[in-house]
């Protein structure tokens, strides 16, 4: 059969709209486009959430290695300032054993010890032993030499000129004025020689008493007298290791506080130092390793601790005069238990009981000029025989011969009386006579009239500096009380400890130096002054606010100047493109992906503004200081601690200051809430697409913003 080719075209478009193999395929296709799709968007998704995390990790790791800076930054100065305040309190403890005068080689015979010396040197004379019937001829020998050579080293002959005032000149004067009275004990004592028998076997016995006992305390004194001699020694080799603390050591610490916390003391301003070099490098390799822009607020240049410099001194002299200062007015010593007193009223019993011995034979005397004239008249009468007359006339010459022996023996009484009243005449005005009722120590007068003690007690330097001395001193004191307590030394070198951690304190801060000046000691602004640096606001003008300063109240204004003090915003931009088709997925911000980041630095310590009690400084965590809080640390003027006796050297191998000076560094750093004031600040100092990022996110939040 034949068909047309218009038959034939029909019926191939026929079977083409009846077959339905090919669905499949384009249902597949359909599907594929969208899996690719969403395996795109899953792709562009997981992108901008790495991303994300690794810009906010990267922001959190900028910020936190920025803060732990600063937190290693108040350490390191914390540490400065302990330094300085370790290196003045050796400077205190030095000069406290000869004064600044020591160190100018200045020489000078005081009035009080001329007057000393021209006691001890006479009554060296008369003290010793003396011979008499009582005293074998060895005793007065020995005695004598242990007088003349204890006294001979106290005052020698020809040269009365001392070159250590201080702690050692006070106790030099102590020894004298003891001295002083033991010597004339012994020189009253010697009367009791002077007694004759029967009546001076008792004073001679009181006698050996005293001279035993003053003697034995002459060689003491001898033997601190050699311990004084040793600590001027000792004194004399440290000098130039003090002379390299105050000249280079001290303010070499006090620039590298300055460095280390970006601040001019001078200038009271920001001075990019050794901080903001380790912050920007480690921003820098962050930003390197991690791919991103970093930014840091506040800036390197601006970044600075949160310290100033302490007022300066306000030169107006000394003030009221402070507990813990000490009194100049010399010891008095009073007679020690030489048995002096019964020595006295055994010589007194002494002089009764001659004077009753004279008037008993005068009274005798009297007697016989009685019987005698009785004789005379028998021999008149008439009624007298011869052997009568005769044995008259020897009664008479028996008389005479009585007479005689009682008039030699009166005379002699008389005598002794009269020599032991004109002697102790003598030895009770040696005894009485004034001694010196002011201290001529040269120390006194090189005490700087400009310095304040009310204000300098409680500054920085004075408190990092106090508790170093007192451990310092400890077991030196504990020696000189256990080698030297005749001439109080211990006493002296806590009172002159005390002064010179003022003293030493303010000279450094004030720019001020001693100098020698003809025979004593001047001072004059010769340096620049230096400065330990304390939290800012410490000082409200002069007075001292540690632990109430502003920023640690709880109002608004309080917490944003604490935020501003403590807080570092840390940013990490990078430019964002998506991981698939641009054009298909186009990028949410144009302006890249910016992520932000605080922290704060702070300190771990316990903060008790309010536990100090005069005796005890405050417990005060967020300080320049950094005491441990579990150790009760002095203030100015506490009672010295005690430790047991040590050598000066062992001083500085740091067990003498057990519980006395113990520093706990506990400056920390941590990620905190994003504030929003303080992120509007930091946008306000960044720069391009991360600025305009930053400034849009702080619109949307209220007060407390997050990551």
């Amino acid at each position: 059969m034949g068909y047309s080719t218009k038959t034939k075209s029909f019926k191939a478009v026929s079977r083409f709209h009846n077959d339905e193999s090919g669905k499949v395929s384009l249902l597949a296709s359909l599907m594929m486009l969208a899996l690719v799709s969403l395996a795109g968007l899953i792709g562009n998704t997981g992108h901008v959430t790495k991303e994300k995390l690794e810009t906010q990790n990267s922001a959190d790791a900028i910020v936190y290695s920025s803060t732990l800076w600063m937190a290693r930054g108040m350490n390191a100065l914390t540490a400065t300032n302990h330094l300085l305040g370790e290196a003045t309190a050796i400077a205190a403890v030095h000069e406290a054993f000869g004064g600044p005068e020591l160190d100018f080689g200045v020489e000078q015979n005081t009035p009080e010890n001329r007057t000393l010396n021209g006691i001890i040197r006479t009554l060296s004379g008369t003290a010793p032993v003396i011979p008499s019937m009582y005293t074998p001829p060895p005793i007065p020998s020995i005695d004598r030499r242990v007088v003349q050579f204890v006294t001979k080293r106290e005052a020698p002959s020809g040269n009365d000129n001392m070159s250590a005032f201080a702690t050692i000149y006070d106790s030099r004067m102590s020894l004298k004025r003891q001295t002083v009275v033991i010597l004339s004990a012994k020189s009253f004592a010697n009367l009791g020689f002077l007694v004759p028998p029967p009546w001076g076997f008792a004073t001679a016995a009181i006698s050996y008493g005293v001279h035993i006992a003053g003697t034995a305390n002459m060689v003491l004194i001898g033997k601190e007298w050699f311990v004084l001699e040793a600590l001027e020694a000792i004194a004399r080799v440290f000098k130039p290791m003090k002379s390299v603390f105050k000249k280079q050591l001290i303010p070499t610490l006090a620039a590298h506080a300055d460095f280390v916390a970006s601040y001019d003391s001078a200038t009271k301003k920001t001075k990019p130092g050794i901080l903001n070099g380790a912050i920007e490098r480690a921003v820098t390799d962050l930003e390197q390793r991690l791919d991103v822009e970093a930014a840091i607020f506040p800036k390197f240049k601006e970044l600075r601790l949160p310290v100033v410099a302490e007022p300066k001194p306000d030169m107006r002299g000394p003030g009221q005069q402070t507990q813990g200062w000490g009194s100049d007015t010399p010891s008095t010593f009073p007679m020690p238990d030489l048995k002096a007193e019964e020595m006295r009223r055994k010589l007194d019993k002494a002089l009764r009981d001659m004077e009753k011995r004279v008037n008993k034979l005068q009274r005798d005397l009297e007697k016989l000029d009685d019987f005698e004239k009785d004789i005379d008249k028998r021999l008149n009468e008439d009624d007298v025989s011869g052997a009568e007359k005769t044995k008259l006339k020897q009664e008479k010459r028996a008389i005479e011969s009585s007479r005689q022996a009682k008039q030699k023996r009166i005379g002699e009484i008389e005598a002794k009386l009269q020599e032991l009243r004109t002697k102790r005449a003598q030895m009770e005005q040696a005894l009485n006579q004034p001694l010196p009722q002011q201290s001529s120590n040269l120390s006194i007068k090189s005490i700087p009239r400009q310095m304040s003690q009310t204000q300098e007690r409680y500054t920085q330097w004075v408190r990092a500096t106090y508790p170093q001395t007192d451990g310092f001193r400890a077991p030196i004191r504990a020696w000189l009380k256990k080698w030297a307590p005749k001439s109080k030394a211990a006493d002296h070198f806590d009172k002159w400890s005390n002064r010179y951690t003022l003293v030493k304190a303010w000279q450094f801060r004030s720019g001020y130096r001693p100098r020698k000046s003809g025979n004593g000691v001047s001072w004059s602004k010769s340096k620049k002054p230096l400065s330990m640096l304390v939290m800012e606001g410490t000082f409200r003008g002069s007075r001292d606010r540690k632990g109430h300063e502003k920023w640690t109240l709880s109002n608004s204004a309080a917490k944003q100047e604490a935020e501003k003090m403590f807080t570092l915003i840390g940013v990490a931009h990078r430019d964002y493109k998506p991981l698939f088709s641009e054009l298909l997925y186009p990028s949410p911000s144009k302006t890249g992906m910016t992520s932000y980041a605080q922290a704060i630095f702070y300190n771990a310590n316990r903060q008790s503004p309010d536990s100090g009690r005069g005796q005890t400084q405050s417990k005060i965590g967020w300080d320049t200081l950094n005491w441990d809080p579990d150790v009760r640390v002095p203030e100015w003027g506490a009672a010295a601690h005690q430790s047991a006796p040590k050598w000066p050297w062992e001083a500085f191998d740091g067990s003498a200051q057990d519980a006395v000076a113990k520093v706990k560094l506990n400056w920390q750093a941590k990620l905190m809430p994003v504030q929003t004031r303080r992120l509007k600040q930091a946008a306000s100092a960044l720069e391009g697409d991360a600025q305009k990022n930053v400034q849009h996110a702080a619109r949307y939040f209220d007060n407390l913003g997050s990551h």
